[in-house]
């Protein structure tokens, strides 16, 4: 029995071995005919600093490490667990009588409203690094996989956390505030869509989905301004789903 599972290990090493040879000999193949293996081709072009999204300073130090300042601050503006509201959704009735979930429940909506206040510099940071024209991730081209650099999952909280504050603005009045969270949402986004790799293109599509209910929210209860209007809708994405889509 000892001798046959040898015998497999042996046989299977053999195969991986050949394998790799291949490829190996394929990846030369190819190279010597002046093709580019590399992933850098397929990445979104430079972006300036000043233009980059990503190149801000709060989202540098919130990407830098998993345990950040700017991090915790997000955590505490989560919807789950918060502040206590568990099963916040934003709610939509038709017609006049269309309405919010904080509609009927003022204290947790002053609750996210203080919240908001609290943080007010990471809202206005996330403002300003979502205003910029475009983002270039960094991506790790030295590993065998493709990955972006210090990419933690807790970035697509960043929606939830917006929306949430969306949501408790609009229901205050409050449309000034309502409309630069969608409006930073939509923005951010549109620049996460914009990569050409699967993960920011599906944080991309979890924000863009935080802003939507809220958007349709207000406008059921007339609560946009033109100008305001204007503004969410330039925030849009401007390629069609198949384009973005083709482009990953």
């Amino acid at each position: 029995m000892f001798l046959v599972v040898v015998a497999g290990l042996v046989v299977r090493f053999q195969v991986i071995r050949r394998d790799v040879e291949g490829w190996e000999n394929y990846q030369q193949e190819c190279r010597s005919r002046g093709e580019d293996l590399g992933i850098e081709k397929w990445l979104p072009p430079k972006i300036a600093e000043a233009d980059n999204a990503f190149a801000h300073p709060w989202m540098r130090e919130f990407l830098k490490e998993d345990f950040s300042p700017q991090g915790e601050a997000i955590d505490a503006l989560q919807a789950s667990p918060g502040f206590g509201i568990e099963d916040y959704e934003v709610q939509v009735e038709d017609g006049e009588n269309s309405k919010l979930w904080f509609d009927d429940k003022p204290a947790e909506r002053d609750r996210v409203l203080e919240a908001g206040r609290a943080h007010a510099a990471d809202f206005t940071a996330i403002h300003e690094l979502a205003a910029r024209p475009g983002a270039r991730l960094d991506v790790d081209t030295s590993r065998i996989y493709e990955s972006s650099c210090r990419f933690p999952a807790n970035l697509s909280h960043i929606g939830p956390m917006l929306g949430l504050h969306a949501a408790a603005a609009l229901s205050a009045g409050d449309e000034a505030a309502a409309v630069a969270d969608l409006e930073a949402l939509l923005r951010l986004g549109s620049h996460f869509r914009s990569q050409n790799f699967l993960l920011p293109q599906v944080v991309g599509a979890a924000l863009e989905g935080s802003a939507l209910p809220v958007i349709e929210a207000g406008a059921a209860r007339n609560s946009f301004s033109p100008a305001s209007k204007q503004r969410l809708r330039t925030a849009r994405r401007t390629r069609k789903i198949e384009d973005e889509l083709a482009a990953c």
